[in-house]
């Protein structure tokens, strides 16, 4: 999990593009992907 996070921490200069990112695509996700979407990234930027 330590690996993903610090993979997208490199990939996203910050949590504000990565919010940025993802909200772009939300209306592709059903409401219950978005969720679990959410809940992976605040996993993974509690590891800051």
């Amino acid at each position: 999990m330590k690996s993903k996070a610090k993979k997208l921490k490199e990939r996203f200069v910050s949590i504000k593009m990565m919010r940025n990112f993802i909200n772009s695509r939300l209306k592709d996700l059903t409401e219950e992907q978005t969720a679990e979407l959410y809940h992976l990234v605040r996993e993974w930027t509690e590891d800051t």
